[in-house]
This record gives C-alpha cells, sequence and structure tokens, in this order.
C-alpha cells in the first residue's frame, strides 16, 4: 500500500489507546486514507509494522503521540 504520511494520535480521555492515520497526497489529498479505530498499544505497533516502520520509530511515534478531539481532524 503506498502513503506519504502516517500519524499516531492518543484517543481522547486515554493515555494507552491511539489512532493511526494513514495519508495518500495523490489519492485523497485533503481526507485520509485510513484511519483506524481506537487501538491499544500493542494493536498500533502491530499496525504500524505493516508499513515497515522499525521498532524503535514506532515507539518514538507512540511516544509523541499527541491527543486529538476527533480522528478526522487528525489527517
Amino acid at each position: 500500500m503506498s502513503f506519504d504520511r502516517l500519524n499516531v494520535f492518543k484517543a481522547p480521555d486515554s493515555d494507552n489507546r491511539f489512532i493511526v492515520v494513514v495519508m495518500h497526497s495523490e489519492l485523497t489529498p485533503d481526507k485520509p486514507l485510513h484511519v483506524s479505530n481506537e487501538l491499544a498499544r500493542d494493536e498500533a505497533k502491530y499496525l504500524l509494522r505493516h508499513y515497515n516502520l522499525a521498532d524503535s520509530d514506532i515507539e518514538v511515534r507512540l511516544a509523541k503521540a499527541t491527543i486529538r478531539a476527533s480522528a478526522m481532524a487528525a489527517g
């Protein structure tokens, strides 16, 4: 799957749940290609591994994840 950006956000009202947003500027420049449901840390890690990210990069993204009020606003 082709993508331009992977964004990881903390789910509202949770420090241990994450939302992964996949963007593709050519196909849908103003709308996410995929927005996950709220995922537990291990589920988010598993999903991000499908995009060939190293475990160290995944850990950094999860640690730096910010809270977004809405998953759709996350794109």
